[in-house]
């Protein structure tokens, strides 16, 4: 997503709320911005992104709060069966090292409700997809060699990433973040002599830290 995209939906978001306490639009925040509304329209951003698994978290969570609305559900009974399934889940997931390594030349790292580490050693790393929603990702880089062009696309959802770059590197930070952070902490007297990354995406409720 990018920028103008970003300042297309902030603009039309601010013009219905004004338009609403104006009265020209009766109800509109209770109607659009509902939570259910809300996170329907995470899963579609998503979805057109292609990110079909984090899409398919919110579409779900949305719907179900929709049934909610207009269905009676009894929510003592929901709860546990929830809990019994995550749990199922866990159980029946394969098991994998909480660190891993990565010779790929790309990448399309994704973390949905929990933290990832990974260290990437390509000689000829050209970027991918990086998705963090409700969860934290450290990913170190200082082992890979960027080819011309590379890019790091970022979606950072209510989560954090962390992005471990040498400090020679050049980083071309390009990452839009609505009610979040985007940061290059790293030594700033370092000359710039090695490759150029470029770092895009799109950033909500979370942060995204550069560190050496």
């Amino acid at each position: 997503m990018n920028r103008s995209a970003v300042g297309l939906i902030l603009v039309l978001i601010g013009s219905a709320f004004l338009l609403s306490n104006l009265g020209f639009i009766p109800s509109v925040a209770h109607y659009i911005f509902s939570w259910p509304n809300i996170l329907f329209l995470i899963g579609i951003g998503l979805l057109m992104s292609g990110k079909p698994k984090p899409a398919s978290v919110f579409i779900l969570i949305g719907v179900f709060f929709w049934v909610q609305r207009y269905f009676y559900i009894d929510m003592s009974l929901f709860w546990p069966i929830l809990l019994i399934v995550l749990g199922v889940a866990f159980i029946l997931r394969k098991s994998e090292s909480s660190s891993r390594t990565s010779e790929a030349n790309t990448m399309d790292e994704t973390t949905l409700f929990s933290g990832s580490e990974k260290t990437f050693s390509s000689a000829a790393f050209e970027g991918g997809k990086v998705t963090t929603i409700f969860g934290g990702s450290e990913l170190d880089f200082k082992n890979a060699k960027p080819t011309e062009g590379s890019v790091i696309d970022l979606l950072v959802l209510f989560g954090g990433a962390e992005l471990k770059i040498p400090s020679n590197w050049n980083v071309s930070l390009e990452a839009t973040p609505v009610f979040g952070g985007v940061s290059d902490e790293r030594d700033k007297s370092v000359a710039k002599d090695g490759p150029t990354i470029r770092i895009k995406g799109f950033v909500m409720f979370g942060g995204v830290e550069i560190k050496a």
